[in-house]
């Protein structure tokens, strides 16, 4: 699915706005796979070629943008038969993170 754009945004904010919502699914999929395979964050980032403090500020925290080699190591760092399926997750979560924007918010409901 592609992101849909609101109207009146420059070429530039949608660019910024598709880069912030992958850089937060990348963390969100990281997240939820170090829970469900108990990985340590150390072990991970070691096998990715980065310092555990870099894969905290920019995957975890999602400040930073990560190099494509990064991603591939970490594909195989987090346990996946080829990185196809992290790509995979990742998109989905992201069309996820961009449909919960555009969903009317409803008062005392919380989005996770």
């Amino acid at each position: 699915m592609w992101i849909t754009e609101p109207a009146g945004d420059t070429k530039e904010q949608r660019r910024t706005r598709r880069a912030e919502l992958t850089k937060q699914a990348i963390a969100d999929v990281v997240r939820l796979r170090l829970f469900e395979r108990r990985f340590q964050q150390t072990t991970v980032a070691r096998e990715s070629g980065i310092s555990r403090t870099h894969f905290r500020t920019a995957v975890l925290n999602a400040k930073k943008e990560i190099s494509i080699f990064i991603f591939l190591e970490m594909s195989q760092a987090l346990g996946f038969d080829n990185p196809g399926q992290l790509l995979r997750q990742v998109l989905d979560r992201r069309d996820q993170r961009a449909r919960d924007e555009e969903a009317p918010q409803v008062e005392g409901v919380v989005k996770k």
